[in-house]
């Protein structure tokens, strides 16, 4: 038999044999016979890595057919490979997104400055708005649109955490700390804003 790793990892994210069934699109049996370290198909062992955010070889520590271990490597290669791809996409878009929007901030910051002093406050209010649309129209194109994109281009890393340079708690944190203190962050691009108008009026 297979010394599986699939409740030791279930029990880590606090899933039970039934949420994992529910996650992964197989019955609770099938968890069951996986955990005992029973052989099951090469999809039903993809569709519990990828609910649990793991390669299929990260599911046993061991493997009783020579076999079947190699093709359960032969398949974690292939994920892994995958997996750099798509983390290769995602940072060049990452990139193309930013740029576009610090050229259109930047772009728009220039026009103001070409203005009258009494329509530069104005026009400052409406390159806030820009930001926050701006703002969420990236995170809506990075974290939904481009999500199921990649999941259809790379269906073996679906549900699989990528490893960034900040930890996903630290990211979700100051994401809410913007949501929640967002009058705070208003007032900080304002301050920002003005100091940056007065600079470019300083050197033109």
């Amino acid at each position: 038999m297979n010394n599986s790793l699939v409740s030791k990892i279930r029990k880590e994210n606090s899933f039970t044999q039934e949420n994992l069934a529910e996650m992964s699109h197989v019955t609770v049996r099938t968890i069951q016979r996986i955990e005992a370290g029973e052989d099951v198909s090469r999809e039903t062992l993809k569709s519990v890595s990828n609910a649990l955010g793991v390669t299929v070889s990260d599911l046993f520590e061991s493997v009783d057919s020579f076999e079947k271990e190699v093709e359960l490597m032969e398949y974690s290669k292939e994920q892994k490979k995958e997996l750099d791809f798509r983390k290769y996409e995602k940072k060049s878009f990452e990139l193309f997104s930013i740029g576009i929007a610090v050229l259109l901030l930047g772009s728009f910051g220039l026009l103001i400055n070409t203005l009258s002093q009494s329509l530069q406050p104005v026009f400052g209010i409406l390159w806030l708005f820009l930001f926050f649309i701006l703002l969420g129209s990236i995170s809506y194109f990075l974290n939904i649109f481009l999500t199921k994109k990649l999941d259809r281009k790379y269906p073996k890393t679906v549900g699989i955490p990528e490893k960034s340079g900040l930890p996903k708690e630290f990211m979700d944190k100051i994401l809410n700390l913007v949501l929640k203190k967002w009058w705070v962050v208003l007032i900080v691009l304002v301050i920002l804003v003005s100091l940056i108008l007065y600079i470019i009026l300083q050197i033109f």
